[in-house]
């Protein structure tokens, strides 16, 4: 009865072993480690509303939606770590809503709304651990979208108006980390992503 254990084992041991030198030799293809997807990018801002009455103020533009994070590579074992997804980008902000005031109004200045921000990159992926090769790369960040632009005023009866000032750029999303590795090389980490650009001010007339 032992015998048949011990037999039975030495088999199971074999074949083991056997097929793990197959899937060395095919490139461990069966044990191919998935990459993290790609964030998704934030949307943009709506723009404010124009107002055309005399002292009125145009709306301002709405932000800009944040980036989603990439997702993290999987778990290698006879393959290398999967990439990091990269990160989304932040959607660019709104312009603000611009004033215009007649000839013949009377009241005080008419003032246009501001842009909105930009939003913020999402963060990139790390890359995936493995154990016998070399550890994923970690993605780039998504870069921040732009500031909107600031709405104009144009007041005809020279009562005086304010022009709108530009949405701030969103900052660069975090670039990924990357993944460790035991008997391989550690994965490269992720570059951060860039800011978005400020947005221009809006004209007086």
């Amino acid at each position: 009865m032992d015998r048949n254990i011990t037999r039975r084992l030495g088999v199971f041991a074999s074949s083991a072993v056997i097929a793990t030198g197959l899937v060395l030799a095919a490139g461990g293809t069966a044990f191919a480690a998935g990459n993290g997807g790609p964030g998704a990018p934030g949307g943009a801002g709506g723009a404010g509303g124009t107002c055309f009455v005399a002292g009125c103020f145009g709306g301002v533009g709405g932000n800009g939606g944040l980036g989603g994070p990439g997702g993290n590579g999987g778990f290698g074992i006879f393959n290398p770590g999967g990439n990091g997804g990269i990160g989304g980008n932040g959607g660019p902000g709104g312009a603000g809503g611009s004033c215009f005031t007649g000839i013949f109004a009377t009241a005080g200045p008419c003032a246009a709304g501001n842009g909105g921000n930009g939003g913020g990159g999402g963060n990139g992926g790390n890359g995936g651990f493995s154990i016998f090769f070399n550890g994923g790369n970690g993605a780039n960040g998504g870069n921040g979208g732009n500031g909107g632009v600031g709405g104009s005023c144009v007041n005809l009866a020279f009562t005086g108006c304010i022009a709108g000032n530009g949405g701030m750029g969103g900052p660069g999303g975090a670039g990924g980390a990357g993944g460790a590795s035991i008997l391989g090389n550690g994965g490269n980490g992720g570059n951060g992503g860039n800011g978005g650009a400020g947005g221009d001010g809006g004209f007086a007339f």
